[in-house]
């Protein structure tokens, strides 16, 4: 968890190295704890992109939410 340190708060310039953090602790994390970490992940994630990824009722997977914050 220390790979995912800086929230992301809807830069463009910060946010492949948050998705880079991001993926690169989820392969060092044990598949066991992954829910944990999904929610750990998403609440690293700030400002305007959270307030729209919780409008987002079908949002389970880090898959679903970086395929979000790169389309957001």
């Amino acid at each position: 968890m220390q790979l995912v340190l800086k929230p992301f708060n809807v830069n463009s310039l910060e946010l492949r190295e948050f998705i880079q953090n991001v993926e690169a602790t989820y392969e060092v994390v044990e598949p066991s704890n992954h829910n944990l970490l999904f929610t750990f992940v998403c609440g690293k994630i700030g400002g305007e992109a959270k307030t729209k990824l919780l409008s987002r009722m079908r949002v389970h997977t880090w898959g679903q939410v970086r395929a979000f914050l790169m389309e957001y």
